[in-house]
């Protein structure tokens, strides 16, 4: 579209073209797809049992060694693992 201006420019030998802006609301494009929503699913298998088995008991042997006591001698502390 012309403006007034463009329709007569200061020097005659100047040619005006009729452009649009590239960012324009008619032209802009999303920048971005829309989302695809992920949904869980429960997994089932041998190897999905082996790994809640071998979790129970490894969190069970972590929570449970500092409880274990050891009698080292009078002055020494009597935990049998300590946890840095």
């Amino acid at each position: 579209m012309l403006d007034e201006k463009s329709k007569h420019p200061a020097h005659k030998d100047i040619e005006a073209f009729d452009v649009e802006a590239v960012n324009s609301a008619k032209v802009r494009e999303p920048l971005y797809k829309a989302r695809v929503k992920v949904f869980p699913k429960r997994a089932t298998g041998k190897f999905r049992r082996l790994k809640w088995i071998l979790m129970v008991v490894f969190l069970g042997i972590y929570y449970i060694t500092p409880w274990l006591t050891w009698d080292r001698g009078e002055y020494v502390t009597n935990q049998a693992v300590l946890v840095d």
